[in-house]
Parts: C-alpha cells; structure tokens; sequence
C-alpha cells in the first residue's frame, strides 16, 4: 500500500498503517508527486485553503488517489465550535485563531460537515465514513481542545448505476417485511448493518412515486441523500432533533416551522423506530397529515418477534400485529421465520454486519429484521 501524506501527520499515518510505504509533500507540493495512491492522507490542511480553493484542492488530491482510493481527511469542525460558544457564552480561543485568522497565515478557516460532503461529491469523491472528535493544540501558550471532522472520501470509480425499475402499476399503500433477495446492493456507503435493505426499497419508492421534495426526518445529510439528489435529481431538506448545527431544520418533527416548503415526499429511514409505540404512531399521524393530497408516507423500521424495546440500539422493535395497528394496515407481507434464514444464510453479508455491530449471531439472532411501510395520502 502506498500512501501520500500532504503536511503533518506522519506518525498519525505510519500509527494506522504500519505496513505502508508513506511518501510526505508540502500543501502546495501535491501536484509534482509522482504516481497514484491507495491513500492520501490530510490533517488539517485543508483548513490552510481559500473557500474558492476547495473544490479544486480535492480534486488534486483526488487526482493523485488509484480508482478506489481513499483521502482521509482531518478538518476543524465548525459544528463545535458553534455548539461550545452557545453552551459556554464564549468562542473556543482556537477557534477564534481560525475564524480571524492570524498574520502569520490568514486562510485557516473552519468546516461544516454537511459543506465538506458537498465539496467532496462537486471534487468526485463519495464520503463512506463521518465523525468528530477531539484534538488539542497549543494557542498562544495555552493548550486548547477543539472538535475536528474526520472524513474518508472514496474516489468514484466510473461505474454504470443500475436504479430499481419504475413501476408502471399506481402506488398502493403497503406493509412488509423485506425481503433480502429482493432488494439488490446500492452503492451507498452506510454504517447500518442492514441498510443495504432500507436503501434499495426507499430508492425504489422514491423512483415509483416520483415526487421532487423529499423531506428526510431523523438525519443530516446521509449518503442516501446525496444518492437521491445524484442519480434522481430531487429536492432533500433534513429534519433531526438531536443535532443542533448540520440540518435544515434542528427540532423535533412536531415543532416543524410552517416555512412553505411542502414535500411530496416524507421519509424516515431507520428513524422512526428510535421513539415509544406511542410517538412512532403520533409521528406516522403527523407525517401523513403533513402530506398534501397524493404524498407518500414512507418509513423502514425494526420488526421482531414481540414488541419491545432494543436497548443496544435505542429503538423500539414491533410485532407484526403492533405494526398493523400503528400503520392503519389490515394485513402484512411476508413470513418473518422465512426471512430471518436468509439473514442467518448471510444474503448481502446480513450475518456478518449484525456480528461486527453486536458481536455475536446466535442461532436466535437476528433479534428484528427491517420492516417497511408505504403509504398515499388520499
């Protein structure tokens, strides 16, 4: 493996990948690098570029990775610093060095992780993995702790996007258990172990419906997002309680601000779930209330033998009956005993996902399977 390292951050990268043959250049050294990279590894450099700069700086960067490389990216979060002065009434001393930058180098800039995606996919790199963390530096003789993103960007490999086929049949409300031979792997990175069902079946109700805006409740801006927006050219604002920087709307979905924006569709992908019985049918209430005449309701959610709350996850996981009951349907497709074999058999790698998370697959396990409801308001 062969990795590029463009400033700091040898000992972090030789830490990571011991094996690795690393080669090092300065910021404005990239370009006259020789040869690609399985990885090209950035910390905090990108904060050292003009806004204007950016998309470009990725794209060199990108440039110099194999088809399927990586760039693993460190940047100042701009969501802690915004969350630390709204808490503490006073901007990190860090962060008060990067927004007003200093004589020595007047570029240092901070990001929004929702911003850092956006210019990944306008450089040709799809972002797999996101998180924040903590580092610390000394400022001024004082010794400062800040938040930082962590991104891994994969170069797009110039591949065809087989899309799930439209429906010629008129939309009915439905509910169901997926079925994993049913649903065909999108290239969507995601860190759910089973999303690889929720995203083909939402992709496929997305297609059928056809409809432009798209509210997603329960998110920032997921790779499923950006997939809709990339392949289907639709409208995607964002809704998610828990987040106070990096949605469209930073509130629980019943305080929804009245700002005239109207979906066509409303979707919680694996969301819905992470509530009582009790609110996940007051949210499924509103969410069709909320729909003008025609929209689609449309949700996936954890299904199990018995209702019950799954601690490990924070959800509640419904009995077939109970999700009926929520839904307003009479019946449900497919035979949950069926179903949980093909898991069992490692259809799509299920098996292995539910071990790397859980650490375990007993030979009860899965303990809920993915369940999925649509719904057309009449």
């Amino acid at each position: 493996m062969r990795i590029l390292v463009i400033g700091d951050g040898f000992d972090l990268a030789k830490e990571q990948w011991p094996e690795a043959g690393i080669d090092t250049c300065k910021l404005n050294k990239v370009k006259s690098m020789p040869g690609l990279y399985d990885r090209v590894f950035s910390l905090n450099q990108l904060q050292m570029v003009y806004r204007q700069d950016i998309v470009d700086t990725l794209k060199l960067w990108g440039s110099k990775l194999k088809e399927g490389g990586e760039l693993h990216l460190f940047a100042p979060s701009f969501e802690w610093a915004a969350k630390h002065a709204i808490l503490s009434n006073k901007l990190p001393l860090l962060f008060s060095h990067h927004l007003e930058g200093d004589k020595d180098n007047p570029k240092r800039s901070i990001h929004l992780a929702r911003q850092l995606r956006v210019d990944m996919e306008d450089a040709g790199l799809r972002v797999t993995s996101a998180r924040v963390g903590l580092y610390t530096k000394l400022v001024e003789g004082e010794e400062c702790a800040a938040g930082q993103h962590y991104m891994i960007a994969r170069r797009k490999i110039g591949q065809r996007i087989v899309l799930p086929k439209k429906s010629n049949k008129p939309l009915t409300d439905e509910l169901l258990i997926l079925d994993p031979s049913k649903c065909d792997p999108l290239p969507i990175e995601s860190g759910g172990w089973n999303y690889v069902l929720d995203y083909y079946w939402l992709v496929e109700q997305v297609i059928n419906h056809g409809g432009k805006k798209i509210l997603d409740v329960g998110s920032l801006y997921s790779n499923l997002d950006f997939f809709l927006k990339e392949y289907l050219g639709v409208e995607i604002r964002t809704v998610e309680r828990n987040q106070s920087i990096g949605a469209d709307y930073s509130c629980d979905f019943s305080d929804l601000p009245d700002d005239g924006f109207i979906p066509d569709i409303i979707m919680w992908a694996s969301s819905i779930e992470h509530n009582s019985i009790e609110d996940i049918r007051r949210y499924y209430l509103e969410s069709m209330g909320r729909l003008k005449k025609g929209g689609l309701f449309i949700a996936t959610f954890a299904i199990s033998q018995k209702t019950a709350w799954h601690e490990a996850t924070k959800q509640t996981n419904l009995s077939m009956e109970d999700a009926k009951k929520v839904f307003d349907m009479e019946a449900i497709q497919g035979n949950l005993a069926e179903i949980k074999k093909m898991y069992q058999d490692n259809v799509h790698s299920l098996r292995s996902n539910y071990r790397s998370i859980f650490g375990k697959f007993d030979a009860s396990d899965p303990e809920y399977v993915v369940g999925a409801v649509r719904k057309v308001k009449r």
